[in-house]
């Protein structure tokens, strides 16, 4: 457990990659409910989280 909490909050400490401002709205996602990005290659799947955790 303790070297989950290590790597928590080292990932927290990080700063985030540089993202491309889009106009898309994003909802509110339940912090209760663990959810899958799927779509198609190159699409933001992998930057969609750190937008999620700037906002």
């Amino acid at each position: 457990m303790e070297s989950l909490r290590y790597l928590i909050s080292e990932w927290l400490e990080t700063k985030l990659p540089f993202l491309v401002e889009r106009e898309v709205e994003i909802e509110e996602i339940p912090k209760d409910v663990v959810f899958v990005i799927t779509g198609a290659r190159r699409s933001g799947k992998t930057y969609f989280p750190y937008e999620v955790a700037k906002n």
